[in-house]
């Protein structure tokens, strides 16, 4: 159930256009007993998504897009 309510999401150009999509290659959620190099890769994954993300994020345009509702605009 959870996948299908994440894609929803994913699918929604709105909520897509500002997620953060991280590389957990290799990685799944429930291990919880990552040696301290796993956590390293996973942080630097996720630095990497961030800083390429915020490069390119436009809050203003993705407001004029979306009318600052999340929902795209009607013709």
């Amino acid at each position: 159930m959870t996948n299908a309510h994440d894609q929803m999401h994913v699918s929604d150009p709105s909520f897509s256009s500002r997620t953060n999509f991280v590389d957990t290659t290799g990685f799944k959620a429930t291990d919880f007993h990552l040696t301290d190099a796993d956590k390293r890769i996973l942080f630097d994954n996720g630095t990497a998504a961030g800083t390429t993300f915020l490069s390119t994020w436009d809050w203003e345009a993705w407001k004029a897009q979306y009318n600052e509702t999340g929902s795209a605009p009607t013709p």
